[in-house]
């Protein structure tokens, strides 16, 4: 909690100033810490996985690329639900070596602000942008546009915040973003803002009963 006041006072990243580097690059460097974030992340968001896959319709997209999608437990129950599906998990190099495996889903490295795999249906983005400044996330969104077809649907799945002052766990987990990766929690109107400067369109938000929110956008006309 005393690096999180650091934070806030000088508005540096507790984890950089600790570890001399942001988090991503840390784990890159132990893989073994990297193997348990890994399951973690799965066992925390388990909960979260099969919600997800409830609350939209997938069989609308032919192919469904998880972008920074771990090592692909969200796609990989998507595909299990509908399967006339096929997937693309994209993520770090290192990420991909430990990825599960799937017999319709392609994993492929890279970094996202750089390039994604071109002409998926759909682009789904779980728990990232939350990771990032404005500034980086706009940056990921615009590989993503770049990537998209006129009439795929770039979904990130993501905690909204209330746009007034009511108590929100969102607002707990905002600092915490702020202290280990220098991201945030996002209110919608300030996701909105996010898609619209990287060309696209927020076009529609489905709920889940366990937190995080869809936020569907596509490319701008």
């Amino acid at each position: 909690m005393v690096r999180v006041y650091s934070t806030i006072r000088t508005g540096k990243t507790a984890f950089n100033e600790i570890h001399g580097c942001r988090i991503w690059e840390y784990l890159q460097r132990n893989p073994e810490t990297a193997a348990i974030f890994d399951l973690a992340m799965r066992s925390l968001q388990a909960s979260m996985t099969g919600a997800v896959t409830a609350a939209y319709d997938w069989s609308r997209f032919p192919m469904i690329a998880d972008i920074g999608g771990g090592i692909g437990g969200q796609l990989v129950d998507i595909l299990n639900a509908h399967p006339s599906c096929r997937g693309i998990l994209f993520d770090q190099p290192g990420v991909i070596a430990r990825a599960i495996t799937h017999e319709r889903m392609n994993a492929i490295g890279g970094n996202f602000f750089e390039s994604v795999p071109a002409g998926a249906n759909a682009y789904v983005l779980r728990s990232v942008i939350h990771d990032w400044a404005d500034g980086e996330g706009i940056a990921i969104l615009k590989v993503v546009r770049a990537a998209a077809k006129p009439d795929a649907r770039v979904i990130l799945i993501e905690q909204n915040l209330p746009e007034t002052p009511e108590y929100s766990i969102g607002k707990w987990a905002d600092l915490s973003m702020l202290a280990y990766s220098g991201g945030q929690e996002r209110t919608t109107s300030e996701y909105r803002k996010l898609m619209v400067a990287a060309g696209l369109d927020l076009e529609h938000i489905a709920s889940t009963p366990v937190g995080p929110n869809l936020i569907i956008g596509r490319p701008q006309a």
